[in-house]
């Protein structure tokens, strides 16, 4: 089954165990993942990977998965780490692929406690 958007609830994620967890829980990571910041990179990188599915999330090639994260505010304050990680981890990932020529797979949708007034678009 293809998704194009995969919510990530941050109150859940309290230290690096608990990131992984919710990540992996959230795409359907294999039972083999190792939570580390390398492995998640990799499964992510490789989600439109067709020879290669090994997760239960995933997209076909030119598609892009949005990361949504809810309740980011508190998570951001929690786990400064993991929240920086996580963004610049998915910048890096479409970064990547675009040194590799390859499209970007991953878009990232949060809002902290600014918001804004969007009623003119």
């Amino acid at each position: 089954m293809v998704w194009h958007v995969v919510q990530i609830n941050c109150d859940a994620i309290t230290d690096v165990k608990t990131f992984h967890q919710e990540f992996a829980a959230a795409f359907g990571f294999p039972n083999d993942y190792a939570g580390t910041k390398e492995a998640w990179l990799l499964r992510l990188a490789k989600l439109d990977d067709v020879n290669d599915r090994v997760t239960e999330v995933y997209c076909d090639p030119g598609e892009v998965i949005t990361v949504e994260l809810l309740n980011v505010a508190s998570f951001a304050r929690r786990c400064p780490e993991e929240f920086t990680f996580c963004v610049e981890g998915i910048s890096y990932i479409n970064w990547a692929r675009l040194e590799e020529g390859m499209k970007p797979i991953l878009a990232i949708a949060f809002y902290g406690v600014q918001t804004y007034d969007l009623s003119g678009f």
